[in-house]
């Protein structure tokens, strides 16, 4: 993106955010379910089954813990498992 103050020195959007737009004078954050992993990203990027972002701006995805699931990707949230089930690993993809 380009500075607000006119400067012609380009600057690049930080972990978690991106701009679509060349030229553009800001960035934003990337929406909660994804991230942007590197520095002067142009989007974001959905977090994968198993994984999830809880909150906009977020540079990775964090694996769903022990006892949860995420089975469809770019979400915010993880599923918990229904009674008498469990996951034995991190970032699962299912409670069975």
């Amino acid at each position: 993106y380009i500075n607000a103050t006119g400067s012609t020195q380009e600057f690049y959007c930080d972990f978690g955010t991106f701009t679509a737009s060349p030229g553009s004078t800001r960035c934003s954050d990337c929406p909660a379910g994804n991230f942007a992993g590197s520095r002067g990203s142009s989007d974001c990027e959905a977090c994968a089954a198993g994984f999830y972002a809880s909150e906009a701006g977020m540079s990775a995805c964090e694996r769903c813990p022990i006892g949860y699931y995420q089975d469809s990707d770019g979400k915010s949230f993880c599923q918990a498992c229904p009674e008498t089930f469990t996951t034995i690993e991190l970032g699962s993809l299912s409670s069975e």
